[in-house]
């Protein structure tokens, strides 16, 4: 399966750009915000262009990495997910979400035992985190 690029996509996607703040990187957060609502409604293609729009304001946000590991959890592409789920790990080591996002990449790709070690990880830093119990559960 070929790789969407940019030009191929359709000119009628219109990314919720409306009230952004005018700081960049606050900008970026309120995108990746939006675009996790878009993920959770299904809109994975709308989604997607926001989160490029997210990143190109700000490519430091460990928000937009973690909502890149969450578009492609969605789209069950695990690879890209870990990738940039280990990304947001990489940013931001003292976040419990970006590691259970780690995991759950982890376990889409197949990797039970890295992906418990991930959630693990997740209740060393956040040791009441039910998220990372419940995963640690099963």
């Amino acid at each position: 399966q070929r790789q969407m690029c940019i030009r191929d996509r359709p000119k009628t996607l219109a990314i919720p750009t409306q009230g952004l703040p005018r700081d960049p990187a606050q900008a970026s957060d309120v995108l990746v915000h939006r675009a996790l609502r878009l993920i959770r409604s299904g809109d994975l293609r709308l989604a997607e262009a926001t989160l490029d729009r997210a990143w190109e304001l700000d490519p430091k946000n460990p928000q937009a990495m973690a909502g890149y590991a969450t578009l492609y959890i969605a789209k069950k592409e695990g690879e890209r997910a870990a990738k940039w789920a280990k990304k947001a790990v990489r940013k931001r080591p003292r976040r419990a979400e970006y590691h259970i996002l780690y995991g759950d990449a982890l376990r889409l790709e197949g990797d039970m035992d890295a992906a418990r070690k991930a959630w693990r990880r997740a209740l060393s830093v956040d040791p009441k985190n039910r998220a990372a119990r419940a995963r640690l559960a099963n």
